[in-house]
């Protein structure tokens, strides 16, 4: 069977974006809770990705690949002072390939358990036309989050 890995997932992501993106690579066994991916658009400025592989077995749940402490300090960070990551789930189709799921940064603690991926947290980003998906979704998002305050 073909493995989906997280390094294959950010490959994928940089395929569909089509677009500015660079990979963070900090080193191994490292503390640090920055995002895998930092991508680019005129239309949103930076958006920091970080990748997971999760999967839902036969259900509507996702579950994901561990989040790190550092991770959730960085993302509740940004968010608490106004700024905005998301996480990207690849949730693996047998094929080497996946269907990528969304997560709002400021989200990140509730995928420490299985969420519900029609409970309003979890957004599918098609393949087809995926930086318009994701730049939809993003500035949804935002618009929420600015309606909140």
């Amino acid at each position: 069977t073909l493995m989906l890995t997280e390094t294959k997932l950010s490959q994928m992501v940089g395929r569909l974006w089509i677009g500015w993106y660079d990979r963070i690579q900090p080193a191994h066994g490292s503390t640090m809770g920055f995002p895998d991916l930092l991508l680019f658009d005129p239309a949103v400025g930076h958006l920091p990705v970080e990748l997971k592989l999760g999967h839902h077995p036969q259900t509507n749940l996702i579950r994901t690949s561990d989040l790190r402490p550092a991770q959730i300090r960085w993302h509740k960070g940004i968010a608490q002072h106004g700024g905005f990551s998301a996480i990207l789930i690849g949730v693996p189709d047998g094929k080497g390939s996946a269907t990528i799921y969304a997560v709002n940064g400021r989200d990140c603690e509730r995928l420490l358990t299985d969420i519900g991926i029609f409970e309003g947290v979890v957004t599918k980003i098609a393949p087809v036309e995926f930086r318009t998906a994701l730049l939809s979704w993003v500035k949804m998002e935002k618009s929420h989050a600015k309606s909140r305050h």
